[in-house]
């Protein structure tokens, strides 16, 4: 269940960035934060269960967000993204659209982890060679 919640904030996120890109303009994130409330409900149990790989990319994610909410917040005076600011939504909604992805995938464990099967036929064989 927490993988849904926290892959569909992450499509949220990603899509609001590119409304915000497609505008040129900060109005679409001043108005309203990106979201962090499915991450910061279940992160606990993301990092009890991710791979060190997974979780990086979890955190590298989420960490854009905040960066991307604190910069709506700077930029209340200018209305239009700079260009370094579109490339820097951009690169976020790439990190966010990219941890979606694997949530989506189920590829949270990386290959052959637990609950994959090849991580489960790799157990079989080594109890029933």
């Amino acid at each position: 269940m927490a993988v849904r919640l926290v892959a569909g904030e992450l499509r949220t996120i990603e899509s609001r960035l590119h409304v915000a890109v497609g505008s040129g303009t900060w109005r679409e994130l001043r108005t309203r934060s990106l979201a962090h409330g499915e991450w910061d409900e279940h992160r606990s149990a993301f990092a009890a269960e991710f791979p060190l790989e997974r979780w990086s990319e979890l955190l590298i994610a989420y960490g854009h967000v905040g960066s991307v909410n604190a910069d709506a917040r700077l930029h209340e005076e200018s209305e239009r993204l700079a260009e370094v600011d579109r490339e820097v939504l951009e690169a976020a909604a790439q990190s966010a659209g990219a941890a979606a992805a694997a949530l989506e995938t189920g590829d949270v464990a990386g290959s052959g982890g637990p609950g994959r099967p090849h991580g489960l036929a790799q157990r079989v064989l080594l109890r029933h060679p």
